[in-house]
């Protein structure tokens, strides 16, 4: 099973493809939270005179340090989910694109081994994506820009 896992590994970072959507699901949390943020930070801002006056802290309290983690794994959340299933599609698609496929289940008589440890991977990286994803939320908080996206 590890050498499996271990080739597995070395063909997938190897991809360029899969580390530039890696990238750009990065900046798409980070697009989103600056998004969410600036639109909080406006709605404070922009209200009509008769309308009463809106407590700013609660409104950018899900943008502050315990509250941004799960801020920025809500917004990482679905991305996360496309990233797994580019990979998972991505790889089998080569495979078969390059024929390699009938010779990896060939090379190995154990098929489940061969599933069991692509799914091991790709949920490592959905993992890795999601732990990702965690630290960015913990990290923008301590950035200072809470009134200045």
């Amino acid at each position: 099973m590890s050498a499996l896992l271990g080739a597995d590994w070395i063909r997938l970072r190897s991809r360029r493809d899969l580390w530039a959507v890696a990238a750009v699901l990065l900046t798409l949390t980070l697009v989103a939270y600056a998004g969410g943020l600036s639109s909080a930070i406006a709605s404070t801002d922009l209200r009509p005179p008769d309308l009463p006056p809106v407590d700013r802290s609660e409104r950018l309290a899900p943008f502050a340090f315990p509250q941004s983690i799960l801020a920025a794994v809500q917004n990482g959340e679905f991305l996360t989910l496309v990233l797994a299933a580019y990979v998972a599609s991505a790889v089998t698609g080569a495979e078969f694109g390059y024929g390699t496929i009938r010779t990896s289940l060939l090379a190995r008589h154990d098929r489940v081994g061969f599933v069991v440890a692509r799914l091991i991977l790709v949920g490592a990286l959905g993992l890795a994506a999601i732990l990702l994803t965690t630290a960015l939320g913990a990290l923008l908080p301590a950035t200072g820009r809470q009134g200045r996206w």
